[in-house]
């Protein structure tokens, strides 16, 4: 299987609300950095709350690049192109700032975690503009377990909000 000789990392981009113009042009230079990427073998990605009048319009992806021993972080490689360091250095004046508006995760090396977080980054089926390497069974399988794992967090026992007021808890 392919996703014992990968390490996949989940990257999401979420310019501020001020400033969502910035998605469109990070989605522009993103695609043929993918298509033409040597070390990223495999990817899905998806934009989530697609209109044209939301603000909170985002992308998630999911990228496979080959296990190597060297400790620099791929995706931190990725975005270190030409293009993406123009487009970080543009930002320099804006409100969507490195920190905040790109976030890059590890995917735990479990069966169990990649489903679930291809799941996650496919969940969406009105989603106009999304992308996907993978089979198609392979992305099926994984968006069947996000859902379940979902409604099995959600039928949990929640705990209970009260608290019994006594005179030794009054002050708090």
């Amino acid at each position: 299987m392919i996703q014992e000789t990968l390490r996949f990392y989940l990257f999401t981009f979420r310019p501020q609300v001020s400033e969502f113009p910035l998605f469109e042009t990070f989605l522009t230079i993103l695609k043929p950095q993918l298509h033409d990427n040597k070390t990223l073998k495999q990817y899905a990605w998806s934009v989530e709350n697609d209109t044209p009048t939301s603000i909170s319009k985002h992308i998630h992806i999911l990228m496979g690049f080959e296990k190597t021993k060297s400790k620099n972080n791929p995706v931190t490689q990725f975005f270190n192109s030409k293009v993406f360091k123009d487009f970080k250095n543009m930002l320099k004046n804006k409100q969507t700032n490195e920190p905040a508006g790109f976030d890059d995760r590890i995917v735990a090396d479990t069966e169990e975690d990649f489903l679930k977080v291809l799941g996650y980054v496919l969940k969406e089926t009105q989603v106009i503009r999304k992308c996907s390497t993978f089979p198609l069974e392979r992305v099926s399988q994984a968006i069947d377990y996000y859902y379940q794992c979902d409604h099995i967090d959600k039928a949990q026992p929640k705990k209970q909000g009260w608290t019994l007021v006594t005179t030794k808890n009054i002050h708090v």
